[in-house]
């Protein structure tokens, strides 16, 4: 047996690294609400773009729907981004540095696929425009549910660290 391999495992279990459980407690839930309250408006964001595009019939311009689009996805996907990485260069677990890492690298590839056929949104029509931005989300959506899927394991893991060494009392949601 590899006793460091042990102790390691046992630390994890306790404090997830961290010397003192409160500063465990109130750095990865302060990080973990950045990283889910980030999520979370970029998915309405994702909301709002699949409601317009199925809202169509209202009389918006392909043209409108783009300026739209790109001015929303623009101003929430940069401060998604932004919050993400620097949340991620103080974060301890693997696993969500890699999903968020992932995540960043599918959003900004979403965000050039967005801009690009939004820039040529005069060679489609209404509906070949609404039908990319379709595809577009429709497959961004698996890899950000990946992500979010990893967010909750990581936030069920910190309560259940915290709460198990606590008695049940804990910081996180």
């Amino acid at each position: 047996m590899n006793i460091r391999k042990i102790i390691k495992e046992e630390l994890l279990k306790e404090a997830g690294g961290y010397d003192d459980l409160s500063v465990m407690g109130q750095h990865a839930g302060a990080s973990m609400s950045i990283l889910t309250s980030s999520y979370q408006i970029l998915m309405d964001l994702l909301t709002d773009i699949a409601n317009s595009l199925l809202d169509s019939e209202k009389g918006y311009s392909k043209f409108s729907l783009s300026n739209s689009i790109i001015g929303d996805l623009d101003k929430v996907t940069s401060e998604v981004i932004k919050d993400t990485e620097n949340v991620l260069k103080d974060f301890t677990e693997d696993d969500v540095i890699e999903g968020g890492k992932k995540f960043i690298t599918h959003l900004k590839s979403l965000v050039k696929r967005i801009r690009l056929i939004s820039n040529m949104v005069s060679t489609y029509t209404k509906s070949e425009y609404e039908e990319e931005l379709k595809k577009l989300v429709m497959g961004f959506l698996p890899k950000a549910k990946e992500y979010g899927d990893s967010l909750i394991k990581s936030n069920n893991m910190f309560k259940g660290r915290f709460s198990r060494a606590t008695g049940g009392n804990t910081f996180f949601n």
